[in-house]
């Protein structure tokens, strides 16, 4: 086994946290953190799909909507049946109407919430693996 290729929930949590911030902290603007969440949660949903599928990635962000709403009050309810695209669009502008910060901490609170729920049915290892390919070494188009 390789060390450094152990990836722990805590550092799922510090990796989502540091690519939240890392272009949305410079600048308090809710449409660059709002792009940035996105750009996060386009990059999971190409990778995970494949193995849980659209229903099922539709579920678990339902779910993890519903789990983060005590800490964030203005994200939309989700309906069922609505696309991946028309969920993160209602995202984008759900972040859009926060305040920065706000939308930052709610942005962090929906992702860890959601990688959890799926950490909890593939597992770490997975998951980490997972994550990598989506976030490690991409960049966001607006960079």
């Amino acid at each position: 086994m390789h060390p450094q290729m152990t990836v722990t929930t805590e550092d799922r949590k510090q990796m989502i946290s540091r690519l939240l911030t890392q272009k949305a902290g410079c600048v308090a603007d809710p449409n660059v953190l709002a792009e940035q969440v996105l750009w996060l949660w386009e990059q999971v949903a190409f990778h995970l799909t494949p193995l849980i599928g659209v229903s099922g990635f539709q579920s678990l962000y339902a779910r993890a909507l519903h789990l983060a709403a005590p800490d964030c009050p203005g994200f939309s309810a989700v309906l069922p049946g609505k696309s991946i695209d028309l969920l993160f669009h209602t995202l984008k502008e759900d972040l859009r109407a926060l305040e920065p910060g706000v939308a930052e901490s709610c942005g962090n609170v929906l992702l860890n919430t959601f990688t959890d729920l799926v950490e909890s049915m593939i597992g770490e290892v997975l998951m980490a693996q997972i994550l990598r390919s989506a976030w490690v070494g991409q960049s966001h188009g607006n960079s």
